[in-house]
């Protein structure tokens, strides 16, 4: 029997490849993950124009495609995958 799944691209990496401190803004480049350096909040905005606010602790990642950012207190970093 063929591998149904043979025709998916290969998983992308789990470690980042480039990293920027987020600050609140757009960055150049939509990034895959948020990764959380100081315990604080942050707002992503996805593509649809839809906010929401994450509360983070340090070591937490948040695996999400977004380029808008607002940070209300903490550290953050966004990875590029």
């Amino acid at each position: 029997m063929p591998d149904q799944f043979d025709t998916y691209g290969k998983p992308r990496p789990t470690s980042a490849m480039r990293h920027v401190a987020i600050t609140t803004g757009t960055l150049t480049d939509v990034c895959d993950a948020i990764y959380c350096e100081a315990d604080g909040t942050i707002t992503v905005t996805d593509s649809a124009g839809n906010a929401l606010a994450y509360v983070m602790v340090r070591g937490d990642r948040l695996d999400f495609r977004a380029a808008t950012f607002s940070v209300g207190s903490g550290t953050f970093r966004a990875w590029y995958l």
